[in-house]
């Protein structure tokens, strides 16, 4: 049995926070999907690098959504390189324990840290390479700067697309630029989650209308508040068939329109 350490100050660390305010979950709750991430990384990818698997494996056993595992990379639990963040500092010294009698195995995950560590610090030396005194600040778009400090969330908007209509879409130029359009008109992330939504339940299982599941149609500019506000039924949900949920209504509307008669009754 691996054991793993955890430490306390994990509690209130800003990076849990922020991962709270993304997923809307509770804290017991992402502390719970943390440990159960490092779990299953100790078990299946004892080098921290989860790049190998997709994503999907490693949120079904989570038992969470895909949209979470990018939370987990912009509140800083998995690096951008699909690393488990800090993980050598966890799990280093039990490895090199459990393979002391395996001296080249250890030589092979030790040089993955030590590339990675690296490639780490040159992207810091470029970084601090670039001198102040040859940097001219571009004044006609100090606008375009200050829209780039507005942190919009594509990836998460992306990714939970396509866990709602099964399509592998990417954050491209064009898909960005709309993304951005209607953040800047008011909409938020949940709205982009609602039409997600709304529309794969009326076009997910309709062949003519599933091609137009995608970012051009969805997050178009005279389109995008009415799949907002689009009405979707138990039928478009798949809990009732079409003919029962036509029945229920037409049952509601008789239901209203003798409530109404009665009304009028009471009033003579």
């Amino acid at each position: 049995m691996a054991w793993l350490e955890s430490h306390q100050e994990i509690d209130n660390h800003p990076k849990l926070s922020l991962l709270i305010s993304l997923t809307k979950s509770s804290k017991n709750e992402c502390i719970g999907i943390l440990h159960r991430l490092w779990w299953w990384t100790l078990s299946y990818a004892e080098n921290g690098y989860l790049g190998k698997y997709n994503p999907l494996a490693i949120t079904t056993f989570l038992s969470i959504e895909e949209v979470f595992y990018s939370h987990l990379i912009t509140s800083g639990w998995i690096d951008d390189d699909n690393y488990i963040h800090d993980w050598w500092d966890y799990v280093g010294r039990f490895l090199q324990v459990k393979y002391k009698h395996k001296p080249e195995k250890w030589q092979e995950i030790k040089a993955l840290y030590d590339n990675r560590k690296n490639r780490s610090n040159n992207r810091s030396k470029n970084r601090q390479g670039v001198s102040s005194k040859n940097y001219k600040p571009n004044i006609t778009n100090i606008t375009d700067i200050t829209e780039q400090n507005i942190t919009i969330p594509y990836l998460e908007i992306i990714t939970d697309l396509n866990s709602k209509v099964s399509k592998n879409y990417k954050p491209t130029k064009n898909t960005k630029d709309l993304i951005n359009a209607r953040i800047k008109e008011g909409f938020t992330f949940e709205d982009f989650q609602k039409v997600h939504s709304n529309m794969s339940a009326k076009w997910k299982h309709d062949p003519k209308m599933e091609q137009y599941l995608r970012p051009s149609t969805l997050y178009n500019a005279s389109k995008f508040e009415g799949y907002l506000n689009t009405r979707v039924s138990l039928s478009d949900q798949g809990k009732i068939s079409p003919l029962l949920d036509k029945s229920q209504r037409v049952f509601q509307d008789f239901i209203k329109e003798q409530g109404d008669k009665n009304a009028e009754r009471n009033q003579i």
